[in-house]
């Protein structure tokens, strides 16, 4: 649940539109103690009609999503890449939101 009062489900059945994400670039980035870098990731996201999903209604794209960890504990690539795609989400919601789409 986000503050707003927005719910976000994974699936729900009688709903009029979908989202669907797609990642167009993954970077893992590196972390061997001395050097690092942030994982990056790219995504495209469209908004079809759930009973014509061939029919795109609008297209985001979020590029260059950082990922990593505070204090630099991220040396799993795994790690990176998740906070990259937890960054584009929170990111993603607060233009939604901010646009009043909900």
């Amino acid at each position: 649940m986000l503050e707003e009062g927005v719910t976000l489900t994974e699936s729900v059945e009688s709903v009029d539109y979908k989202m669907i994400v797609k990642t167009s670039f993954i970077e893992p980035g590196f972390n061997v103690g001395v050097m690092r870098k942030s994982a990056l990731i790219n995504l495209i996201i469209d908004f079809v009609a759930t009973d014509d999903p061939s029919t795109i209604l609008a297209t985001f794209t979020i590029d260059k999503s950082p990922g990593g960890t505070p204090f630099s504990y991220d040396y799993d690539s795994g790690i990176r890449v998740g906070e990259a795609y937890a960054k584009a989400s929170k990111y993603f919601a607060k233009y939604l939101l901010k646009k009043n789409v909900f």
